[in-house]
């Protein structure tokens, strides 16, 4: 018989039944063991029932109780309680109607605090008898009153004022409460010793009461009750500890610590699978505003890979840089199908989202912050460009091979200072010994001295904030203000930019409510200066032994139109002065940009029941650039364009120049224009059912348009004075200089617009049951005129499935250092778009008329393409969250697959219709990968804390299909980043490479077949695939971040490492045949192969000539050339300081703090012993220099 079967109250059986079996243990026994053992057997069971005994007294108090939830009555804490840990309650209806509400987060928290913070200000006490809690009225008398004491409680954090604390005298009954300004008042009993200050989501103080009557107390926040953290969508905002999908986020407290003006600086190495490249210098030498942000590895061929932007809950169409980073107050990264699918088509690249500051009721707060930076001018001997004396050499043998054309001849070519010694040496015009000696001369000069000096600045920036915020529970606001003034690293640039932000929250009734925002952004460029731009390769690229001044203090002159001997006669006849200095083009550039943006949104809400309301929101936003380049009639760029178009009349003498283009200033012009507008409807229900049901969802349709235009003109003999130009005929041809040649005037007007419609219909869902258990769906239909009439492609749908489960809250995994484990699983399916095609067919339009009939003309650019479809990526997640050891260890950690299909790439086409290749969805691209966040509280201690954080990320992708992949070596060493020739099996960031064969003795390169076999250039391998060999990916497979804070007392410093591994790139070298173009030699020209025998000690081949040719990839995409990108860079490193509580207070402040910020240290560690930094890898088509490291000082105060 089954003694626990007598028992058949729910609450005594659960308490008993641990009892009731080992009884039945003992009865089984009695029953079918002999008497000898027996008795062994009972000794053990009566320890194992005294052990049972004492658990049941002690774990059932003791049990762990999981409760969150703001405004609950205490009869809801109380069914919760009864539920988690079997006690029951007992009370009088009336009575208990007397209990106020109360904020309860509790994780795994005893019985005991979460009964002490219920009953905390109760006008009732409570009594546990047994399994029972009977609630009981206060008793007793409390003691008048010896003395009043007041006092004010504040954030140690930022210095704001905290109301709603409670103020308790340790041993009674005596309590109150801090009001709107934090501030308090109590009467404390005769003979009280200690005060208890406690808040929600703060720890807990005791302070001694001594004979002090007034007290300012800082409260520290508590990591284990504060608020859990939320994620927002955009649509919507989810507890993180309800989100099936994989979210990153970083936090206001997080980006403060960095002193830059650029968002995008502030997250890179703080979240897992998030891989950025920034501030990579333009010609102007000044950082890049695009920098490339991927989330979670590549999804498309040819389309978009950046990543949707979001800011308060709509698209944002413009640059991230123009974003004030002292407004925003977290940013979300959407990663997977469930977080990131309700936003459709725009989603298969991940989602950013950007919340910027709101105000917060009875906290009213002025915050005011200034910053300098100021960093150095880039390292211009990081260019691997041959040294003077090297290039001489090369020109000298360029010249006796014929590589370097003949100044002498018909179109009278420009040449280099160089190369006209050698020619004037091999006419005759001067001896060896003079050759020698002018040689001798140019090799001893270097550009970089004075291209630093009188082209090149240190970087300056300076920055300003204040905003103001604050509000009741009625209306709460925020607005701020922004100016910030740099001066980059290019004389003559310099870049204003002004931003206003303010958002207004109302509560209209006790059912509606409202918000307002507008947003404000103007943007000034000055682009006078020349940067980095006359070391970009070219014509007109400076040489290593150019300078911009002589030795007698004036500008050098360059001839670069024709040869100075031409130049000369031509400027006799009557030519505008045709030669060129770097310090007046410096002087005569007045080139300006000027963009403004404004964004104004706002919505209603209306609660409709309790826990249901429906939202209306919408968005517009306009924004203006206007470009203006005035060439003066001094300034080169004029008196370049007038003296082309400028001949002499036939048979004149003296010579009669005829203008082909009316004589005065040039003025281009640039308008763009942007217009936005986004209108949304939902319905919004976040409620609970019972104790054991929660949903949160969304359902709303939307409906945006974003419209571009944009227009070109140029204005000849145009004067800013009078503001007039004159008229050109651009059908009239007219006769060139020297060649002689007929042409017509460019046409240099062009416009564009461009109308994208979208209409969506979307849903999201989360469904809880038990706080333990969470199903998630979503799902969204895309519409869009991008697609033309077909309804069939044009509205697509796409969808989400997810689940979670909390397995740290299950019964049978309570562990005392196990704070959370969930585990999580999502599936889904997001979009993506391409731009560039169309299902129509495209024209575009020349230019110019036809040279020969005058009439114009169009090219068909994009045939039609009526099944152009949207692109989509299926995504499998799963993921793991750990929180160990209250919080001191968190891992989060997510694998994932993604398989993009209908993917826009390169297909055949029938070349009967005019085309060969066509672009077409039919191409499939797989990833997958890996990441991981680990945070650790190193230690937490006293005045000394130490935090680290590492963020991984793996990513590898593979081409599926591709329907055009032709099997030859030029399609293969031809692929790459750009995805224009995709192949299959490998990255779509892969290169291929040719086999290094070495140099024949001759100089030529050669290359290796599959089984060895070496190749002349005499040999065709253009089908040969076995020549080549697949080098890697030119993305990292593995990038992160690792982060160091540590605190003590009122100092913190913090340092971020970033990393990427496993991937490779091509390193420059000479390459000879883009000398007619590009004029700069690689440094490994000195190196080239010059006699027989050399082969044995170079790679580096010998310089073409008649009879000596070979094919320039042999050599340059060799693999020979291909290095290791893997690094470790030392980002940045900062450290504040906080002035203590009470010298801030006799400031009459909240806070006021000082800040040291470093950033772009330099290398660590480099895989290649090329001296190369991976992140800057330099070309013979363009130069890019490692930005320099810069420093700042700050200064952040609130009042």
């Amino acid at each position: 018989m089954k003694f626990y079967a007598l028992f058949k109250r729910r609450h005594i059986a659960r308490v008993a039944q641990p009892i009731l079996r080992i009884m039945d243990s003992v009865s089984w026994l009695i029953h079918n063991t002999d008497k000898r053992k027996l008795i062994m057997r009972i000794n053990l069971t009566v320890i194992l029932l005294t052990a049972s005994l004492l658990q049941v007294s002690a774990g059932g108090f003791a049990q762990k109780i999981n409760l969150t939830q703001n405004n609950i009555s205490l009869t809801q804490v109380f069914k919760e309680i009864r539920k988690q840990s079997g006690y029951d309650f007992v009370y009088a209806t009336p009575q208990i109607k007397l209990a106020r509400k109360v904020d309860i987060f509790a994780r795994n928290a005893s019985l005991a605090d979460v009964l002490e913070k219920c009953f905390l200000n109760q006008p009732f006490t409570y009594e546990i008898q047994n399994k029972t809690i009977v609630i009981k009225e206060r008793s007793g008398v409390i003691v008048a009153p010896d003395r009043k004491i007041q006092g004010t409680v504040l954030d140690k954090k930022n210095g704001s004022a905290i109301p709603g604390v409670v103020v308790l005298v340790k041993g009674t009954k005596v309590a109150t409460q801090t009001d709107a300004q934090g501030k308090f008042t109590l009467n404390v009993p005769g003979g009280a010793e200690t005060l208890i200050v406690r808040f929600l989501g703060f720890k807990t103080q005791e302070i001694a009461l001594a004979n002090f009557v007034s007290f300012t107390i800082r409260m520290e926040e508590d990591p284990q009750l504060l608020e859990q953290v939320v994620v927002s969508t955009g649509y919507q905002t989810i507890a993180k500890d309800r989100a099936t999908g994989s979210f990153s986020q970083i936090k206001q407290e997080d980006m403060e610590r960095k002193l830059t003006l650029n968002l995008v600086d502030k997250l890179e190495g703080m979240a897992s699978g998030l891989l950025l490249t920034s501030n990579l210098p333009n010609s102007s030498g000044r950082p890049t505003k695009n920098s490339l942000l991927s989330i979670r590895g590549r999804s498309t061929i040819s389309a978009t890979q950046d990543p949707l932007i979001v800011v308060d809950g709509f698209a944002f169409e413009s640059d991230l840089a123009l974003l004030n980073p002292d407004d925003i107050a977290t940013v979300d990264f959407l990663k997977d199908a469930a977080a990131a699918s309700i936003w459709g088509v725009r989603a298969s690249n991940g989602v950013v989202v950007i919340q910027t500051k709101k105000g917060k009721a009875n906290q009213a707060q002025i915050s005011f912050s200034t910053n300098f930076t100021i960093g150095g001018k880039p390292d211009l001997g990081y260019r691997p460009v041959a040294s003077s004396a090297d290039y001489l050499d090369f020109e000298a043998e360029g010249v006796n091979k014929l590589l370097i054309p003949d100044p002498k001849g018909k179109n009278l070519p420009a040449i280099s200072s160089g190369a006209d010694i050698f020619f004037r040496f091999k006419r005759g015009e001067i001896s060896a010994t003079e050759r020698d000696a002018l040689v001798q001369q140019l090799s001893g000069y270097d550009y970089k001295t004075q291209y630093s000096k009188y082209l090149l600045q240190k970087q300056q920036i300076q920055q300003y904030n204040l905003s103001a915020s604050g509000g009741n529970e009625s209306a709460r606001y925020f607005v701020s203000g922004s100016y910030s003034k740099e001066l980059p690293v290019s004389k003559g640039d310099q870049t204003e930019r002004f931003t206003l932000n303010s958002k207004n929250d109302f509560q209209l009734s006790k059912r509606l409510a409202a918000s307002a925002g507008l947003m404000l952004i103007m943007n000034n460029s000055k682009n006078n200066g020349l940067g980095l731009t006359p070391l970009q390769p070219g014509i007109s690229t400076i040489l290593p032994y150019d300078r911009i001044v002589g030795d007698d203090g004036k500008p050098v002159q360059y001839a670069r139109a024709f040869n100075a001997a031409g130049l000369d006669v031509l400027e006799k006849q009557g030519y505008f002065p045709w030669r060129y200095n770097y310090l007046s083009a410096l002087s005569d550039a007045d080139n300006t940009v000027r963009y403004s943006q404004f964004r104004v949104n706002g919505s209603l809400q209306y609660k409709i029941i309790e826990g249901l309301s429906a939202q209306a929101s919408g968005l517009y936003e306009r924004s203006f650039q206007r470009s203006r380049n005035y060439y003066s009639p001094d300034s080169y760029t004029t008196r370049n364009t007038i003296n082309t178009a400028t001949s002499i009349l036939a048979g004149s003498n003296p010579a009669k120049l005829v203008y082909g283009l009316p004589v005065g200033g040039i003025l281009d012009q640039g308008n763009i224009d942007m217009e936005q507008y986004n209108v949304r409807g939902q319905l919004v229900l976040n409620k609970k059912f019972g104790s054991d049901h929660r949903v949160d969802a969304v359902a709303g349709i939307e409906m945006r348009q974003v419209w571009t235009a944009g227009a070109t003109n140029r204005l000849y003999g145009y004067d800013d004075q009078t503001l007039s130009s004159l008229p050109v005929n651009y059908a009239t041809q007219y006769s060139m200089a020297v060649t002689g040649s007929k042409t017509t005037p460019s046409l240099p007007n062009t416009l564009t617009d461009v109308r994208d419609r979208f209409l969506s219909w979307y849903t999201n869902a989360n469904y809880t049951f038990k706080e333990k258990y969470v199903i998630s769906g979503s799902a969204r239909l895309d519409d869009s005129n991008l697609f033309g009439a077909s309804e069939e492609y044009r509205a697509t749908p796409l969808w989400s499935l997810g689940g979670m489960w909390k397995l740290g809250q299950e019964d049978f995994l309570q562990l005392p250092f196990v704070d959370r484990l969930n585990l999580r699983v999502t599936y889904g399916v997001n979009g993506n778009v391409d731009k560039t095609t169309s299902p129509f067919l495209i024209a575009t339009v020349s230019s110019s008329p036809d040279f020969y009939n005058g009439l114009n003309y169009a090219s068909i650019s994009n045939p039609a393409n009526p099944l152009l479809r949207w692109e989509k990526t299926k995504t499998f997640n799963i993921g793991v969250d750990v929180s160990l050891w209250k919080d001191r260890l968190a891992l989060s950690v997510d694998v994932y697959k993604k398989k993009s299909y209908d993917l826009l790439g390169p297909a055949e086409f029938n070349p009967t219709y005019g085309f060969t290749t066509l672009k077409v969805n039919t191409g499939r691209l797989d990833n997958h990968g890996v990441d991981l966040n680990l945070t650790a509280d190193v230690l937490r201690n006293g005045d000394f804390q130490w935090k680290s954080q590492l963020n991984f990320g793996y990513n590898e992708n593979k081409v599926v299909s591709s329907n055009l992949q032709r099997d030859n070596v030029s399609y293969y060493l031809n692929s790459g980043p750009a995805g224009n020739n995709p192949i299959v099996g490998k990255s779509i960031d892969g290169i291929y490479s040719t086999n290094w064969g070495g140099l024949d003795n001759k100089g030529r390169p050669t290359v290796l077949t599959g089984d060895g076999k070496q190749m002349f250039v005499e040999n065709d391998i253009s089908n040969d695939l076995s020549t080549l060999t697949y080098s890697g990916t030119t993305v990292p497979k593995y990038f992160g971040g690792f982060t160091n804070t540590f605190r003590y007392k009122q100092f913190d410093l913090s340092f971020l490492i970033t990393y990427k591994l496993g991937y490779v790139f091509r390193r420059p070298s000479v390459d000879y045949f883009s000398y007619f173009t590009q004029k700069t030699i690689h440094s490994d020209v000195g190196q080239r192969w010059r006699q027989p025998g050399d082969e044995a000690k170079t790679n580096v081949p010998v310089m073409p000539s008649n009879g000596v040719n070979y094919s320039a990839n042999w050599y340059t995409s060799s693999n020979q050339l291909i290095e290791s990108g893997s690094h470790i860079r030392f980002r940045e490193i900062s450290l504040s300081y906080s002035l203590a509580p009470s010298i801030v207070k006799q400031l009459h402040m909240r806070q006021l703090s000082v800040m040291a910020y470093v950033r772009n240290l330099g290398l660590i560690w480099a895989k290649n012993k090329e001296g190369i930094d991976p992140d800057f890898v330099p070309s013979a088509y363009y130069t890019i220099l490692p930005t320099p490291a810069s420093f700042a000082l700050g200064l952040r105060a609130s009042f």
